[in-house]
């Protein structure tokens, strides 16, 4: 079953309609609806989908099909308090899905942080360590490798073009690094 990869464009088909206009459809006649997962040969008789929605801001669409009697096991129909529980589960859908947004976007704040702050400790010892020469080869080599060495910021050659008086040239001074890739 590839419903986890079907694509369908807002305004298409049931769930497509329900992004589209923001409003639940409820259907206890599934052949009379223009369906979304009918193409697939599932056996389906009833929908409730509603929009998922966090701050009015459109998340997806949750669709439900088919509501059992406990019991019974027989398929009961659906009516408007199964629309009002099914969105109030969208909405926790919704929490969960802008949770997991905002942990990931500070996750990735968190990691450039931490990488902005390697960059700037390096930078530091650079610094202090270029005070203890004035030699332009030593600081140029102190330079070169300390951004290509295993720790620092993670490049992994580097190679310094000095220009000319006049500008119009540049000359390789310095290279350091592996000389392949890998």
């Amino acid at each position: 079953d590839d419903i986890p990869n079907k694509t369908i464009r807002v305004g298409e088909n049931i769930a497509g309609k329900v992004a589209a206009d923001l409003n639940p459809i409820l259907s206890n006649n599934l052949a009379e609806v223009e369906g979304l997962f009918g193409e697939h040969g599932m056996a389906m008789n009833s929908i409730v989908c509603v929009p998922i929605l966090y701050k009015g801001r459109l998340l997806g669409t949750l669709a439900i099909f088919d509501r059992l009697e406990i019991i019974s096991g027989e398929i009961q129909p659906f009516d408007e308090s199964d629309v009002g529980l099914i969105t109030a589960v969208a909405s926790q859908v919704a929490l969960a899905l802008e949770n997991s947004r905002l942990f990931e976007e500070a996750r990735k704040l968190s990691e450039e942080k931490e990488i902005r702050i390697k960059g700037l400790s390096l930078l530091m010892e650079i610094t202090n360590i270029m005070r203890s020469t004035l030699d332009l080869e030593e600081i140029l080599y102190i330079i070169l490798t300390s951004v290509t060495m295993g720790e620092g910021l993670g490049f992994n050659r580097a190679c310094l073009f000095l220009a000319d008086d006049a500008g119009k040239y540049l000359t390789g001074k310095m290279a350091v690094g592996p000389r392949t890739a890998a």
